[in-house]
């Protein structure tokens, strides 16, 4: 019998279940091709992200544009959330700001 789907839990999980998605393609293809998968820390505090071994992080951030963005304009955004609220955000807070 088919049931609804339930966007609900699925929305509250669509970072996870994004992260599983890029972390089991990254794995899959880094095994196919004989490479090693490292982390990076992206943003202090926060977890870091699997990517492959051996990719210079000045390449990485030439092509991440989005990421340059959204750091251009996130401390404007951390400072106006901590006016706002008293205090700096938390990871959950700082993820929904970026």
């Amino acid at each position: 019998m088919w049931d609804a789907l339930d966007t609900f839990r699925l929305y509250r999980n669509v970072v996870a279940a994004g992260t599983l998605h890029t972390l089991a393609m990254t794995t899959e293809v880094c095994e196919e091709l004989g490479l090693a998968t490292v982390p990076r820390e992206v943003t202090p505090g926060l977890r870091p992200v699997r990517e492959m071994a051996g990719v210079d992080s000045e390449l990485i951030d030439w092509s991440s544009t989005r990421r340059q963005r959204i750091e251009d304009v996130l401390e404007g955004l951390t400072c106006k959330y901590a006016k706002e609220h008293g205090r700096l955000p938390g990871e959950k807070a700082r993820q929904g700001l970026g």
